[in-house]
């Protein structure tokens, strides 16, 4: 086998973060303010009270301004009459103007000891947007192990997130209060979420959650119909009757069903808000009582399946916990979730029917996506007060997850330092309702315990949370939110790390190349104390401040390390590495995805089985990995499976293809063994140099 040429993908790099968006890390503390220069009040002008308010610091003992650089306007580091003069002849004598920053906001360019406490009349210029992606446990997804990683979408911009499934973005502030952001990641759903841009504040934090796909089946001919069952914790049957598909060729239809009261971060869209049914200007907040996603993706282009030349049918169980709301012959609204704006939208109903015994939701839909059977939510509001250095830091957001309803709900933070509005369902005097307190830090959802008296901690264990009673009075009916009273929310959590750079894979011969790698460092309670990198004897740091270095490329084939270790002020640490690949660019080479064997894009047990069937020998054992015997083998009853891209079969990476490889991805899905190395994830380039070949591999 001859290896083809990769034409315009050979450059292809490698890189966790693209460069469609500027990626941020926390500003250092002496970061500049932005301000304008003369605005001595913060007013957003310059006039004849900033001159009075300059006066009434110096001469009648009034509060500082809360900017002095801004006061200071003629920039000699230092506030006093010489500026209120400098004012006024400006004002009245048509003197010199201040300087920069003036008239538009910006920051100080002269290093001097004043500060600004509060720019509050120069909103931030851009707006930075960070978090993590995780599984419905909290925990952070292994993008390295996901077939083409996971993929964060802001607008027309994508990024990839870091190895742990954080990502950092920032954007220039634009007219629009809210940012829709798009999260995809194959074998599991897809997600949208909202950011909710508020004046004067830049940093925001977003949790998404992602469920793994319930059920994938490949159907051969959509023509004659299909239906598709899914088991498990939450059954759910889809419906697709004859011609509603008119489609040629094998399909990929996967079905997931999401119970709210189960997993409610894993539901997609903005707190469940959707447009107003009766007022499409205006926005309500549903109650759920099941979700489905359904997508259908051509097996040979990739493209999505989405409308339906006649309605299939969708059914979902009503979970367990929401039984007691619903009897059969109840109509409940459907709604389908608008991708481009993450809001429900009404359309059509569902009935609740009894199946064999059991309350099954059921419903006709035009096109697939996610689906949601709901009612609007009949709201009230609960007021707490919070303290603690996450709230003085700014780095959680709380909110409520329903018990007795389903969903999950952001509050908001009012005008008072550390006071919250959290949302929740009202009750009536034949219906309680219950929630438990929520929060958001680093982009990990959390649960609030109430350890002693008025002390809160966080938790991921739903069952400790702290429980809270809904009011009976109804929301927005001119009645003031239900005071709970205040809470210390104590936490010593560790700082995140993340490292990037623009380019991963280097080739040998080439000229020695100095690559930058970027640290990214946020310690959410607390600030960071010291960073410490540490790097293979073969490259070469040198450092450009504390969160940047630059590393000089080794000349010779291999994987190199770079690490580094962060710590903050309590003593809690976090590590994290990049590894730089040097190979041999000098043969043609395709990219590929290493374990997926039959080059299918999905890596699964059928990647196992096509190296065993590309051997002369079958190995004999039980079908679970571990259990198959390589030094048993049976001849090939069969013509062997024609591997077109061996690199990608060599799953362990040792350069020959034999019974191991099939035994090491086996391990991998159901044993808890190693993961290949790269390129594994999405496509790249091999970094070893072998033997093998790969005659062909399709990489979108």
């Amino acid at each position: 086998m001859t290896r083809r040429p990769c034409n315009s993908l050979r450059a292809r790099n490698l890189t966790l973060f693209l460069a469609l968006s500027t990626f941020w890390a926390p500003p250092p503390l002496d970061a500049g303010e932005r301000f304008v220069r003369g605005d001595a009040n913060q007013s957003g002008e310059v006039d004849m009270s900033d001159a009075i308010r300059i006066l009434g610091w110096r001469f009648r003992s009034e509060p500082a301004p809360d900017c002095l650089d801004a006061a200071d306007v003629n920039d000699d580091g230092g506030v006093d009459l010489s500026d209120t003069v400098y004012v006024l002849s400006r004002l009245f004598r048509g003197g010199a103007p201040p300087a920069a920053p003036f008239p538009e906001c910006g920051e100080d360019p002269t290093d001097d000891d004043l500060g600004c406490l509060d720019p509050s009349a120069c909103p931030p210029a851009s707006l930075r947007i960070f978090g993590r992606v995780v599984d419905v446990d909290g925990a952070p997804l292994d993008a390295l192990s996901i077939d083409g990683g996971i993929v964060l979408s802001i607008g027309e911009d994508e990024i990839r997130t870091d190895d742990a499934g954080g990502f950092a973005v920032e954007r220039e502030r634009g007219t629009t209060d809210e940012i829709l952001l798009s999260v995809r990641a194959a074998g599991f759903t897809s997600s949208q979420r909202i950011v909710h841009v508020e004046e004067g504040r830049s940093d925001y934090q977003v949790a998404v959650t992602l469920l793994e796909v319930g059920i994938v089946v490949v159907v051969e001919d959509l023509s004659d119909g299909a239906t598709i069952d899914l088991g498990g914790e939450t059954p759910a049957r889809v419906v697709i009757p004859a011609g509603a598909i008119p489609w040629s060729g094998p399909v990929r239809v996967a079905v997931t069903a999401l119970d709210p009261t189960l997993h409610p971060k894993a539901a997609p869209g903005d707190s469940l808000r959707a447009v107003d049914p009766e007022d499409g200007d205006e926005s309500v907040t549903l109650e759920s009582f099941g979700m489905l996603e359904v997508t259908i993706t051509d097996v040979e282009s990739g493209e999505d399946i989405h409308e339906l030349d006649a309605p299939a049918r969708i059914e979902l169980p009503v979970p367990d916990a929401l039984l007691g709301k619903v009897s059969v012959g109840d109509v409940i609204p459907l709604w389908y979730l608008d991708e481009a704006t993450a809001l429900w939208v009404q359309e059509g109903e569902g009935e609740v029917l009894d199946v064999d015994g059991r309350l099954v939701l059921s419903g006709e839909v035009t096109h697939f996506t996610w689906w949601n059977w709901d009612r609007i939510s009949d709201r009230a509001c609960i007021r707490m007060t919070f303290s603690g250095d996450l709230v003085t830091h700014g780095t959680i957001g709380l909110g409520v997850e329903g018990i007795t309803f389903g969903g999950r709900f952001r509050g908001s933070a009012t005008a008072n330092d550390g006071e919250w509005d959290l949302v929740v369902a009202r009750s009536t005097p034949t219906e309680p309702e219950r929630s438990r307190l929520a929060a958001e830090v680093q982009g990990v959802d959390y649960y609030l315990e109430e350890t002693s008296a008025g002390t809160l901690a966080l938790t991921i264990d739903a069952a400790r949370a702290l429980v809270l009673d809904s009011p009976t009075t109804p929301w927005g009916q001119g009645a003031d939110c239900d005071d709970r009273g205040s809470y210390l929310i104590e936490s010593d959590l560790p700082p995140s790390a993340t490292l990037a750079s623009s380019r991963q894979v280097f080739c040998v011969g080439e000229p020695a190349t100095v690559e930058t790698i970027t640290l990214f460092a946020e310690d959410p309670d607390g600030e960071i104390a010291s960073i410490s990198w540490d790097a293979d004897a073969a490259l070469t740091l040198s450092h450009v401040s504390d969160t940047i270095v630059n590393v000089e490329t080794p000349g010779t084939v291999g994987q190199y390390v770079v690490s580094v270790v962060v710590r903050d002020d309590d003593g809690n640490s976090s590590e994290t590495r990049r590894t730089i690949y040097v190979t041999d660019c000098t043969q043609e080479v395709t990219p590929f995805v290493r374990g997926d064997a039959n080059g299918d894009r999905q890596f699964d047990y059928s990647d196992a089985v096509a190296v065993w069937s590309s051997l002369p020998f079958i190995p004999r054992g039980t079908p679970d990995g571990p259990g198959v015997d390589c030094g048993n083998s049976a001849p090939n009853p069969g013509p062997p499976f024609d591997l077109l891209c061996d690199d990608a079969a060599d799953a362990n990476d040792d350069g020959v293809i034999d019974c191991s490889d099939g035994v090491y991805i086996a391990s991998f899905l159901f044993g808890g063994g190693p993961r290949p190395s790269l390129p594994f994830g999405e496509c790249g380039l091999d970094p070893t140099a072998d033997g093998l070949t790969c005659v062909e591999y399709f990489c979108p």
